[in-house]
């Protein structure tokens, strides 16, 4: 079984680096075309053109697999467990209230949406320098450090500490 990450917009599958070397089984990072991998020129770069990409991509692997999805990415997992369920095992999203009537959007991605100002917005991110740590090597053991305090190493005594809307769970 193989675990499958799509990443959203603007990310690479380099997103997933840090939550992938958590895993004993094998997981593959999907690279969508124009983000971390080249884009066609006869890429159709609409919500349908993504969804076969992202179908053919998992036909490519030893079935079925596990599919994750975050943001845009989820998007499109969603969409394939819809069209192709035989291709996963099971999947998951964290953008599945887009499909509400009533979603709105965060700002930048309204921007996005918006003729002209998206075009505008995407050529000055890709313009951006890209910031990388110095110790690209000690961002899990930052990551854990925030995660449980101490030294990172676990949750700190007495359990961890579960949160509710932005307050600790039973205050």
């Amino acid at each position: 079984m193989t675990i499958a990450f799509v990443h959203g917009v603007p990310e690479t599958a380099a997103i997933w680096d840090l939550i992938r070397a958590e895993f004993d089984e094998p997981t593959v990072a999907l690279s969508a075309p124009g983000f971390g991998a080249p884009l066609p020129d006869d890429f159709d770069i609409s919500s349908d053109g993504y969804l076969n990409w992202l179908i053919g991509e998992v036909e490519a692997l030893d079935g079925p697999v596990d599919l994750i999805g975050h943001d845009w990415g989820g998007i499109h997992v969603i969409r394939l467990a819809m069209e192709r369920p035989d291709l996963i095992r099971c999947w998951v999203s964290d953008i599945i209230g887009v499909f509400d009537p009533e979603y709105k959007w965060h700002d930048l991605a309204q921007a996005w949406q918006t003729p002209k100002v998206g075009e505008q917005t995407v050529g000055a991110m890709a313009m951006a320098p890209v910031a990388r740590s110095r110790r690209p090597e000690r961002q899990s053991d930052r990551h854990r450090r925030r995660l449980y305090g101490r030294g990172g190493d676990g949750p700190p005594r007495g359990g961890t500490r579960r949160r509710r809307n932005g307050r600790d769970a039973g205050s």
